[in-house]
């Protein structure tokens, strides 16, 4: 898996004040998932990673963020055989509720790890 993490994201949990890759990655292998993590600068960053990452033939590619970041890993992946996974730590996070992922950071990489990949 690849994870293009948003710090700024609005949720208050465990990765924001201060959170860093490295407590993004004990709490994925906590839950066995082996990933590359990124903290892209910016959109443009974030962009070729995810290109980059199905030129690779990642499997999963990780929104870890809001809504806004959802969108922008989603929308290169459009035509693609690699899969969206989501780790919902935004404010409001109308997709990742629409497709019952749970708000919780431990819920959603359980999901990351158990889950169906849906077309």
């Amino acid at each position: 898996m690849v994870v293009i993490w948003n710090p700024s994201a609005g949720l208050p949990t465990a990765l924001r004040q201060g959170g860093s890759v490295a407590d993004l990655s004990a709490i994925l292998e906590r839950h066995g998932i082996a990933a590359d993590i990124h903290e892209p600068a910016d959109e443009d960053e974030a962009r070729a990673i995810v290109r980059q990452a199905v030129a690779d033939g990642v499997e999963v590619v990780v929104a870890a963020g809001g809504d806004g970041t959802v969108h922008l890993v989603a929308e290169d992946l459009l035509g693609t055989e690699t899969a969206l996974g989501i780790l919902p730590l935004g404010r409001v996070m109308n997709v990742a509720r629409a497709l019952g992922i749970g708000r919780e950071i431990d819920v959603a990489a359980d999901v990351l790890r158990d889950g169906e990949i849906r077309p």
